[in-house]
């Protein structure tokens, strides 16, 4: 091979070399720009979901506080209401007036009542549906509450008139109280709550278990909550569901009521 030869292939092989020298630094500081933006990229979509998370906990607490809001203004309006079940007949607030009186021994008349209305009975057994009194004066009101127990064995009884959430965790807090008696221990409701052998019991502390609630125990030397080895079975989600169910139940029938109710007035 003759030297202008040589000289011209090394000339070819150092002009490609450099070629692919500069194509490779080019590739290179692509290749950097690239990860650049997929870092600044993925800390902009770590910073979006992170705002997004923030504003949904905010959402959160918001809807939360609307609905105690809704809920305490739901329990004002019932305040001065009581529900009466198995009441038969066919003239509710005539029903209701004979009833204090006669049973309960509380003089009152149909002025001392805002409404009195019955609500459709749902029972197969045809039962009476229960009748809502919403009353003028809340003495009236606490006085008959109190002098409901002399109802005992007649089959009539007369309760608060709930919200559903408070209807509900009422029927669960029944459900568990039975069971606790069945067992021989002494257990009351109070408020939102179950006393079991001195010990108080939130319905969030009874249903921690899905399985099964444990008898409460008290350990005299502490004083403290402890929880008794003998554990009996409450299906709660069941009681739940069914309470839930028979609460979602009571609205749309006094819904319906008031509409009818409003059609026949402006008939007349």
């Amino acid at each position: 091979m003759s030297d202008l030869t040589k000289e011209y292939v090394a000339k070819m092989f150092h002009d490609l070399t450099t070629q692919i020298q500069l194509q490779n630094n080019q590739l290179a500081t692509q290749i950097s720009d690239l990860r650049d933006e997929l870092k600044n990229f993925k800390g902009h979509v770590v910073n979006n979901i992170r705002n997004l998370e923030e504003q949904n906990e905010g959402l959160k607490l918001e809807t939360q506080a609307l609905k105690e809001r809704l809920q305490n203004t739901e329990r004002k309006a019932k305040k001065y209401n009581l529900i009466i079940y198995n009441l038969p007949g066919t003239n509710p607030c005539s029903l209701v007036v004979k009833l204090f009186r006669d049973n309960l021994n509380v003089n009152c008349q149909e002025e001392d009542f805002r409404d009195v209305y019955r609500f459709n009975s749902t029972n197969e057994n045809k039962k009476p549906g229960p009748i809502l009194v919403e009353f003028v004066s809340n003495i009236l009101k606490t006085k008959i509450l109190s002098e409901a127990k002399k109802l005992k064995n007649t089959g009539i009884y007369i309760s608060l008139d709930y919200t559903p959430e408070d209807y509900q965790r009422k029927k669960v807090l029944l459900a568990y109280q039975k069971t606790v008696r069945s067992k021989g221990k002494t257990a009351s409701i109070k408020g939102q709550s179950l006393v079991i052998e001195g010990i108080t019991y939130t319905l969030d502390e009874l249903t921690s278990n899905e399985e099964s609630v444990a008898v409460a125990d008290l350990d005299e030397r502490t004083g403290s909550k402890q929880l008794d080895d003998t554990v009996f079975k409450v299906d709660s989600k069941k009681r739940i569901q069914e309470s839930q169910q028979q609460a979602e139940e009571y609205q749309p029938r006094k819904q319906k009521y008031l509409r009818s109710t409003s059609t026949s007035k402006k008939s007349k």
